[in-house]
């Protein structure tokens, strides 16, 4: 059974998935767990989405028990009974994706699901494994279990976008148009933006990652340099560091240690641009004789954070700060919602 979840999982995800077994259940194919289960365990927490147990729910629970911490940290786990007949999603339902993942083992083994979080059981919409769906930063779990709890007792729960929101909005959530509407907002609800607003009395803020920054910078920058400054225009602009989805720069600086160990602390992706691909960027930047001379790129900073957001519209221009230049941008998205989850995409994507 083990090895039939792992065969289909791995031809149906991209992620690296391992299978092990307990020296006493030795089976063709899977690895052999060299110490004890709750080692394993604690090993597996530092570095899995995911973990699948195989046997007694009561010896997976005693496994994971010492290293829960929040259902914002916490891998999907699952048990999966010796007969292949039960799939059970034990902690991180929704943000970490275990009651999805329940779904689908129970379909490769021909098992049932046996998942018990109540917007599920009530049909009702998950404001959590909505955001993790679509990469929303939760700022304030409380409130979004307040929200859950809401809906389920049939109350209304508003929601205001900064993007495009498009489909047919889940049973309970609200979104006044007009005066007559807006009269009867209700008292919380749900901002998805990349900056904060608070358009309810309660507001649960969703961080969308659309904001790009564009560095370009002297040979042999600090990490502490290049985050000085980004740190300022973020300030500044009040955009938490959430909202940042990426560092682009030009070619010429894709080895930047200063810039690499940056991206890699804060988690964040790191593209660089030709010459070409930078100079082919429209728009109006603050034009540097200097830097084309040196770069062949009138612009680094504005051009790569516009064309790192995929033509998004620029909001912060050319700041320099002891070797570095900094400019952010903003990439258009849309939310769609489908059945109780939506899609996060990029409007000027093609």
């Amino acid at each position: 059974m083990g090895r039939r979840l792992i065969e289909v999982l791995k031809a149906e995800q991209e992620n690296d998935i391992g299978g092990y077994h307990l020296s006493k259940f030795q089976e063709e194919g899977l690895c052999k767990i060299e110490t004890s289960l709750g080692e394993w365990t604690k090993a597996q927490f530092k570095r899995c989405d995911a973990l699948v147990f195989i046997g007694a729910t009561g010896i997976a629970v005693r496994a994971i028990a010492p290293y829960l911490e929040s259902k914002a940290k916490d891998p999907a786990v699952l048990v999966v009974d010796e007969c292949g007949q039960y799939v059970i999603p034990l902690v991180s339902g929704h943000i970490g994706g275990a009651n999805k993942l329940a779904r689908t083992v129970s379909k490769i083994l021909g098992a049932q699901a046996i998942v018990t979080t109540a917007t599920d059981l009530e049909g009702c919409f998950a404001v959590d494994e909505w955001a993790k769906e679509n990469e929303l930063y939760i700022t304030d779990y409380k409130l979004a279990r307040d929200i859950s709890a809401a809906l389920l007792h049939g109350k209304k729960v508003g929601l205001e976008c900064d993007g495009v929101l498009e489909g047919i909005l889940p049973e309970g959530i609200w979104k006044g148009l007009g005066q007559e509407e807006q009269e009867s907002k209700p008292l919380l609800g749900i901002w998805v933006g990349w900056q904060k607003q608070q358009p309810f009395v309660k507001t649960l803020w969703l961080i969308p990652p659309v904001v790009t920054v564009g560095i370009g910078c002297r040979k042999g920058v600090s990490k502490a340099q290049i985050d000085m400054l980004i740190s300022q225009e973020l300030a500044r602009l009040e955009i938490p560091l959430e909202a940042v989805k990426c560092i682009g720069t030009i070619d010429l600086k894709k080895a930047e240690e200063g810039l690499l160990a940056w991206t890699k602390e804060k988690s964040k992706l790191f593209v660089s641009y030709s010459v070409s691909t930078l100079m082919s960027v429209e728009g109006h930047f603050t034009a540097s004789a200097f830097v084309k001379q040196v770069t062949g790129v009138d612009n680094v900073c504005e051009r790569a954070a516009v064309q790192a957001s995929h033509g998004g519209e620029l909001i912060s221009f050319k700041t320099a700060l002891e070797g570095v230049t900094c400019a952010l941008a903003v990439e258009g998205y849309k939310i769609s919602f489908v059945n109780k989850g939506c899609s996060l995409g990029s409007q000027s994507r093609h």
